[in-house]
């Protein structure tokens, strides 16, 4: 199987970028090879989070990541693609 990259946190740092208090923690790979990816894929949002983020919100993400992924020269699958993408909220008070 190929690995799971998880992005979620990055992208909520990015979404709530110029608010306070946030913090944002990310873990990826010390030696994994990046480059080596040439294609990805989404593996979706989880199961409650149309109580979070509205459809245009998601979108938006979407876009964020495709944009952030085609400067790399990743190109977008629908399924398995290298490097496959997993979208989640973490919130809390």
């Amino acid at each position: 199987m190929k690995r799971i990259v998880v992005l979620g946190i990055v992208a909520i740092g990015m979404l709530f970028a110029g608010c306070s208090g946030i913090k944002v923690t990310a873990d990826q790979g010390k030696t994994t090879d990046y480059s080596k990816y040439k294609t990805y894929s989404f593996l979706g949002w989880q199961s409650d989070s149309e109580k979070l983020l509205s459809p245009d919100e998601k979108e938006w993400m979407y876009a964020a990541f495709k944009k952030e992924f085609t400067k790399r020269d990743m190109s977008f699958v629908k399924g398995g693609g290298d490097m496959a993408v997993s979208l989640y909220l973490v919130l809390s008070d």
